[in-house]
């Protein structure tokens, strides 16, 4: 099902502004998802969204897990 949400355009600011380019290369290739192509207006299917999360738990730390879902809001 697609989600109308900025997710995974708000995961990879986080990244750009926390991390370096660097993580973001490796999001795409850990999660096989082309992230910098989501924009603020993307629809996001769920298992899409599922990958990039996956990922995104072999890159952080917990701390850098935590500041992510902090800076990500409720929802």
């Amino acid at each position: 099902m697609a989600t109308p949400s900025p997710l995974i355009h708000r995961i990879v600011r986080y990244l750009d502004e926390h991390h370096t380019a660097f993580a973001v290369s490796r999001l795409i290739l850990l999660s096989g998802v082309p992230v910098r192509r989501f924009h603020a207006e993307s629809i996001e299917e769920d298992a899409t969204v599922q990958r990039v999360k996956a990922a995104l738990r072999q890159i952080l730390s917990a701390d850098e897990a935590r500041r992510l879902e902090q800076f990500l809001g409720p929802g």
